[in-house]
Order: C-alpha cells, then sequence, then structure tokens
C-alpha cells in the first residue's frame, strides 16, 4: 500500500512539474535605440556571446532603431554596468513583465456555441481550432477548412477559405509563426469573425475586404510553438523541433532556407499552390509597444482594417511580424 502511495505522489509531482511554466518574475522590459556602431556592437555582442541572460524582443539591425529586450532580474544590475560602461542610454518599461502575462486572459470555448468564443481574450490552440471549424461549418456556402500540412509534433496546420462573392483576387494570410506572438493570432480569429459577418458590419472596408478578396488564412502557422506558449513558457518563439542538444527552429528567420521543416514546407505548398496568380508580395508592420493597448486585440484589429487601401493590403502585427500575401 505505502509502495502504491509512493508511486502516485511521484506521478502527481512528476505531472506537476511538466505542467508548470516558465515564469518571469522581476524580469524588466528595456528598450533603447543605438546611436553609432559602438552601441550596435554592445548590443550584437549581448545576442551572440550570451554573457547575461537577455531575450530580444526586437534584435538590433542597424542604428537610430529601436530595440526591445528582457532582462533577467539576476543580470538587472550586470545589465546597468555595462550600459553605463558604453555609455547606452536605455528605458525600462516595465520592471515585472510577468504581472503582464498574468493579465492576459485566456478565454474558454464551448463546442458548436460559436457564439461562447469571445474575440476580446486569447484563446489556446484547441479553442482556436474547435471554433474555426464550427465556423466553416456554419457558413459552409463560402468558408472552407483544410489541413495543409503536419508538424513535427503531429498536429495539423489549417487553412481556412472565405470567398462571399467568387472574388479572383486571392490574399494569403498568415500568423502565427512565431509562438508567442498571441496577439497576431487573435487579430487572425478576429479578422476571420469579420468577413463572416460582414453584411450585419457597421464596417464598410471590411465588407468591402470581404466581397471583393478571396481570403485565405493560416492563423496558426506554427501550432507546436503556440501550444508550447499556452503550457511552458509564455515566450517561447520557435518550433518543438528536437535538434539532439536543443530544440526548436525560428521559422521565419532564413524562410528561403527553411523548407525542409514541415511547417515551412507546408506554408511554401500552399503558397506555391496558388503562385501562378501572385501579384506581388507585401510584408509590413504595426508594432505596438509595451501598453495597454496590446490588451485590446479588437481596438487593434479595428485599427488594421482602417488601414487598410484597395490597391495594397498592409498588416497589422504585434511583438514581431506576419505576412500578409497578395495574390492575384
Amino acid at each position: 500500500m505505502n509502495a502504491k502511495i509512493l508511486a502516485i505522489v511521484l506521478i502527481l509531482t512528476t505531472n506537476f512539474k511538466i505542467c508548470q511554466s516558465r515564469n518571469y518574475k522581476n524580469f524588466a522590459l528595456i528598450k533603447l535605440v543605438p546611436q553609432n556602431s559602438e552601441d550596435m556592437k554592445f548590443l550584437q555582442n549581448l545576442d551572440t556571446q550570451r554573457y547575461i541572460d537577455i531575450l530580444f524582443w526586437k534584435r538590433p539591425y542597424k542604428v537610430n532603431s529601436e530595440v526591445q529586450l528582457l532582462v533577467s532580474p539576476v543580470d538587472y544590475d550586470i545589465f546597468k554596468e555595462r550600459a553605463s560602461h558604453y555609455k547606452v542610454k536605455f528605458i525600462v518599461q516595465s520592471e515585472d513583465i510577468q504581472q503582464s502575462f498574468d493579465k492576459q486572459k485566456v478565454g474558454a470555448y464551448h463546442a458548436l456555441r460559436v457564439d461562447t468564443f469571445n474575440l476580446n481574450e486569447f484563446h489556446t490552440l484547441d479553442n482556436i481550432n474547435n471554433w474555426m471549424a464550427d465556423m466553416a461549418h456554419h457558413n459552409s456556402k463560402f468558408v472552407h477548412r483544410e489541413v495543409i500540412g503536419k508538424t513535427v509534433e503531429n498536429r495539423d496546420i489549417y487553412a481556412f477559405s472565405v470567398n462571399k462573392n467568387q472574388a479572383k483576387t486571392k490574399v494569403i494570410v498568415e500568423s502565427g509563426i512565431h509562438g508567442h506572438e498571441w496577439m497576431t493570432v487573435a487579430f487572425a480569429t478576429y479578422f476571420f469573425n469579420e468577413l463572416i459577418h460582414c453584411d450585419s458590419s457597421k464596417n464598410p472596408v471590411a465588407k468591402h475586404l470581404a466581397y471583393n478578396y478571396h481570403w485565405l488564412l493560416v492563423p496558426v502557422a506554427n501550432p507546436d510553438g503556440y501550444d508550447y506558449t499556452h503550457k511552458k513558457d509564455r515566450l517561447w518563439r520557435k518550433s518543438r523541433r528536437n535538434l539532439g542538444t536543443a530544440y526548436g527552429v525560428d521559422l521565419n528567420r532564413n524562410f528561403d532556407h527553411s523548407f525542409g521543416k514541415p511547417e515551412t514546407k507546408a506554408l511554401a505548398n500552399f503558397i506555391e499552390y496558388h503562385r501562378s496568380k501572385l501579384k506581388k508580395i507585401t510584408p509590413g508592420k504595426l508594432y505596438t509597444k509595451f501598453t495597454k493597448r496590446e490588451e485590446s486585440n479588437t481596438e487593434l484589429a479595428r485599427y488594421m482594417i482602417r488601414r487598410v487601401s484597395w490597391t495594397e493590403i498592409n498588416i497589422m502585427n504585434v511583438w514581431a511580424f506576419s505576412k500578409i500575401i497578395t495574390l492575384k
């Protein structure tokens, strides 16, 4: 009996550890703008030498371009000293990023009841897949779902077609290629809903987009990474590919060289299938800074909708970037 109890305790303890997420308590969010090549060298050394526990949100790539990074509380004093030594000025945007993560509400969804999916909340991968599948089923005349590939952890990668008026001009919307970019996924679900319900919407732009374009949405291009951010590490960026000594491939970096990865290969094949009508690729960026507005995905998405022109589809993105690819 004691052995059984001990075994149960060990199992419960192991499961508890598995379910624990990485905590970013007292990690500071830092913003700075490199003014010269010496500033750039300092930042690039931080990135490559890893002598300080940091995580770049917005990497250094040129002078006078804003950089954002998280600094561990253990290494904050070292970072402060090194920045002072190199005369690099910075602003602390948050002294404890975990507090903001704790405020990010993850909503529930009741299967087949599409109205229970709250667009003002973030959602798990399962809830997103189930809701979008239910929406496709309820609007099967002009919404279709397909599996375009599998991830390394054998999850389906879904694409959704929305074409209300047999439009010829196609637009591919890819989001969530970085697991931690919850807002890009939230935008994709919001935009999907706007396209479907445009007839009852007060937004004339949404109706114009729905009736003049054939939309192809890949709402979560990195399902493994996105699921991992909900269960293990809120800031996980990469795929979950086992590299032997580490996990994860940055699916967006060097994308042209990553077609051997199942996630990028699925997306590449999907784009290639429609390539005969390719008009142009238009990447863009709407990088929202660390403010309370990041919590309001509906407000941000509506802001993006207002920015869309008829001749060039722009992109709304938060935390990094995703792509909208225009096909005609």
